[in-house]
């Protein structure tokens, strides 16, 4: 009785050994064929995000002759008469792919009072504007930092602006005549940092930062916001500060900042 108790436990054991060992090789095939097929566990879903936004701006226009045009965000909101500003961004794995656009249209007019120089008498004017300013930005991302509370990206690309404007002031009455017209253009190499600080499971802080130059002498902006996230959809909302330094060979504008809070919507897919 004992022998045969022996017998059988030395069975099971042999039994065990084997059973253990064909789990172990049939875990080890799997986990070759996942490497050889190129899947991971761990690995990413591609991510596109597509975001429209209101950039409710102030505009500054330095020029060569020292003069300085400030339009704040009130007046521009009174005479836009079409903006488009949207932005769309592709991740895979490491890598980060986007373009941010912002087209607007502002024209408008105002019939100021003004003095005769060398006379007490203030007369009527007409003052009519019109400005088309045009922004695209393309860039490329490398991801530097990859944990729960911090996406870290740095990117460089290609940014395009183009600021025309057109301004006409009549004095009906002193008979005189102003107009002036405003066209320049330039293209920069920008290189910066981009990424997104997760607070909670909704909550995070995106943010940008780039800077750059060639078509001008410097460009540079910032971006800061709040955003909620739930299932597909993102609201935020932030501040935007974009800064131009253009050439010498500029014909009339020296400086050009846009600046103002930001509202946006996202939806990823």
């Amino acid at each position: 009785m004992i022998i045969r108790d022996r017998a059988t436990s030395r069975l099971c054991r042999t039994l065990l050994h084997r059973a253990l060992l064909g789990g172990t090789l049939l875990c080890s095939s799997s986990v070759i064929a996942q490497q050889s097929t190129g899947v991971a566990s761990t690995a990413e879903e591609p991510r596109t995000t597509a975001s429209i936004y209101l950039w409710i701006t102030n505009v500054t226009w330095g020029f060569n002759n020292g003069s300085e045009v400030d339009v704040d965000s009130e007046t521009v909101l009174e005479n836009f008469d079409y903006a488009f500003e949207a932005n769309l961004e592709h991740r895979r794995d490491e890598w980060l792919y986007g373009l941010d656009v912002v087209y607007a249209d502002i024209g408008g007019n105002d019939t100021p009072d003004i003095p005769l120089p060398g006379s007490g008498t203030r007369v009527s004017s007409d003052v009519d504007f019109n400005s088309f300013t045009t922004i695209a930005t393309g860039y490329v991302g490398y991801r530097l930092i990859n944990s729960p509370h911090l996406q870290l990206y740095g990117t460089g690309g290609f940014r395009y602006s183009s600021f025309e404007g057109t301004l006409k002031f009549d004095v009906d009455d002193a008979g005189l005549s102003y107009r002036n017209e405003l066209n320049e253009k330039q293209t920069d190499v920008v290189v910066g940092l981009r990424g997104e600080h997760n607070i909670d499971q909704n909550w995070s802080i995106p943010f940008n930062f780039d800077i750059g130059g060639g078509g001008s002498d410097l460009t540079w902006q910032a971006y800061g916001a709040i955003a909620y996230r739930f299932g597909q959809h993102t609201v935020s909302g932030g501040y935007r500060y974009m800064n131009w330094k253009l050439d010498s060979d500029s014909d009339e504008l020296d400086e050009a900042s846009y600046y103002g809070p930001m509202l946006a919507y996202s939806f990823h897919f």
